[in-house]
This record gives C-alpha cells, sequence and structure tokens, in this order.
C-alpha cells in the first residue's frame, strides 16, 4: 500500500503573498522615518523653496525662512545672493540686514566687501562698539595694522573683558614686534583678569623672544592704562624674564621683594640704612635699603638705583627713577598711553 502525498505540499504561492504585508509595513516605516529626517533637517523645505525661488519667486518672509535654512547649513555663498535681494528692498535694507550680510562676507573671507559695510556700520551706527571687532579684524586680513591696532585699542577701553578682543590686540603688537608694549599690555590685563592667565599666558613667552629690529626705537617704551594703572616690565640682573612694576608716580623711592633679593645677590646689595614706607592704607612700615647696580627697562639701562625692600606688597617703580626719565600720557583711542623716555 502506497502513502499519498497529495495536498501535503506547501503553498509556496500562499507564503509569498502573507509576506507583502510585512515588507509593506517596513517600506512605510522607512519612508516616514525618511521623511522625518528630511524634515527635521529643513531639507524638504530647502527642496520646496529652492525650485519655487528658480521657477516662480519667493514672498520676503519666504526669503528670509530660505535664508536662515542656508546659513544653518553653512552655505554661505547662497545665503549671501538670498540677502542680497532681501536688502535690495528698501524697507528690508536696514542695519540688522546690513550687519549680517557683512559678517556673510567676513565669513566668506571677502574681508574688502565686509569692511565697507562695517566701516559704514561704525559710522552711522548708534551703538558703533558691536561692530568695532570685526571691522578692526577687515583692517588686520587686509595688512593695515596700525589702524586695526587703533580700532582694538578703542574697543578695550569700551569693554574691556572681551577676551577675543585682547588677543587680537596681542596678535598685532606680536606681528609689529612691538616687545614692550606688548609685555606691558599683558601683564596689566592680567592683574585685573587673573583667571585669563590660562589663556593668554603663552603670550608672555611669545613676546620674550622677540629680538627687536635696530630700526624699532626701544628707548621709548609705550604702556597702556589698565583699570587706571600703568604696569611695566623691569629687568634687574641676570634673569631671562623681567619682573613686574607698576608705575607710582607718588612714591619717592622704588621697591624690590625678598625673591628678588634673594635671586640678585651682587647686582643687589644692603646698605644697612632703613626707610619708613608709607603703605596705601596709611600705616607705615620699616624697609632696608639696598644698592641695585643697574636695572633695564626696554633699551634704557639706568645704572646705581636705591631701592626699598619690602616684605609685602607690589613692586613700585618710585621717582628715584622715574625722575631720570621723560614721562609723557596722552590719550589715544579713548585709551591712556604713558609714554617714557631717557
Amino acid at each position: 500500500m502506497k502513502l499519498s502525498t497529495e495536498g501535503l505540499e506547501r503553498p509556496l504561492s500562499t507564503y509569498r503573498e502573507s509576506r507583502l504585508p510585512l515588507v509593506f509595513i517596513l517600506g512605510l516605516l522607512l519612508f516616514t522615518s525618511l521623511g522625518f529626517y528630511l524634515y527635521k533637517n529643513h531639507t524638504l523645505n530647502e527642496i520646496y523653496l529652492n525650485y519655487k525661488e528658480k521657477f516662480i519667486g519667493l514672498s520676503v518672509d519666504e526669503k528670509k525662512e530660505y535664508l536662515n535654512i542656508l546659513y544653518s547649513k553653512k552655505n554661505f555663498s547662497e545665503a549671501t545672493l538670498i540677502l542680497q535681494e532681501i536688502i535690495s528692498l528698501p524697507i528690508e535694507d536696514n542695519e540688522q540686514n546690513n550687519s549680517f550680510l557683512a559678517f556673510l562676507y567676513f565669513t566668506q573671507e571677502d574681508y574688502e566687501k565686509s569692511l565697507a559695510i562695517y566701516e559704514k556700520l561704525v559710522k552711522e551706527s548708534k551703538s558703533p562698539e558691536q561692530y568695532i571687532f570685526y571691522y578692526a579684524s577687515c583692517l588686520f586680513h587686509q595688512g593695515k595694522m596700525n589702524e586695526a591696532l587703533q580700532q582694538h585699542y578703542q574697543l578695550f577701553a569700551i569693554a574691556d573683558y572681551l577676551i577675543d578682543n585682547v588677543e587680537s590686540i596681542l596678535k598685532i603688537l606680536l606681528e609689529q614686534k612691538k616687545k614692550q608694549e606688548g609685555l606691558n599690555f599683558l601683564e596689566g590685563y592680567l592683574s585685573k583678569y587673573p583667571t585669563a592667565q590660562s589663556y593668554l599666558g603663552l603670550y608672555n613667552h611669545r613676546f620674550n623672544q622677540i629680538i627687536e629690529p635696530n630700526k624699532i626705537d626701544s628707548s621709548i617704551i609705550r604702556i597702556p592704562e589698565i583699570n587706571k594703572t600703568f604696569y611695566i616690565k623691569v629687568k634687574i640682573g641676570t634673569n631671562d624674564y623681567p619682573y613686574t612694576y607698576i608705575i607710582d608716580t607718588g612714591a619717592s623711592i622704588t621697591t624690590i621683594n625678598p625673591q628678588m633679593f634673594k635671586y640678585n645677590e651682587g647686582v643687589i646689595t644692603k646698605t644697612g640704612k632703613t626707610y619708613i614706607c608709607m603703605n596705601a592704607d596709611g600705616s607705615k612700615t620699616e624697609a632696608e635699603e639696598v644698592h641695585i647696580e643697574w636695572i633695564k627697562i626696554g633699551d634704557i639701562e639706568l645704572k646705581n638705583i636705591k631701592a626699598a625692600l619690602k616684605q609685602k606688597g607690589s613692586n613700585l617703580l618710585g621717582q628715584n627713577v622715574l625722575g631720570k626719565l621723560k614721562i609723557n600720557i596722552q590719550k589715544e583711542n579713548n585709551i591712556n598711553i604713558m609714554t617714557l623716555t631717557k
């Protein structure tokens, strides 16, 4: 007796048909996910606005929406073209749109066009300080170092806490090899904002590495005023790096601290005499008199200097040194600059 297999075969066609709904569901999920991704990234809207811009034209609001999408995707060249179209309308030719256009040019390193707009904004705006940084940066990129430095100093006088602006000043002074001015400016700034040391401290080393060319007269010392104080670098002894001093026209005698005396014995010697020094709080302290063989400020070298060895307080450059120098203070771009010459 033979068993029949009739009717036991797997209905292949029926199985294939049963998978169709699953494939359809997966495809729908993928299509939905793709649509959501494109929507989230503004791609669908960008495609729509792009085609409408080419074949029909966009309203002002649609142009602004398209501009924001292009800018968010860093498509700066296309964004610039759209913004130019917006500004061509008289009602949209305003300060905000022009400043955005200047920034787009700056981002694309078209400094000439950017400079022209920022220059106008600085002259005409009621709040020009918001444009000075980029205006100065355009001048820098065009090689106009002196003009750029003046603008950065002017912004510094308005808002000295802007770290990017401070760094731009230091970069220009480095470029111009203005060693003393750079060191004095840096020291003054860090005295007011010591937390910036980790970010700007490397410039101290860079300035000290500068070998000033002979054509620069470093016997003229320029010192920017910071926080109503003039800070200056003074070299004593054989140390590679100079010490920080505050110029105090009210102090009769220059001071040093115990650490300076310890590291420069030989160049600095005690005379056996004492001074009575008046402190800022009105109290008096006794200080030993010392003799310093020489000190150096820039290329100005002075010999046989008397000083008071104080245990505490800042290093002060007093009248016994300042009296040997010519001092001039004048305002440049809203910031006081002191010059010392022998």
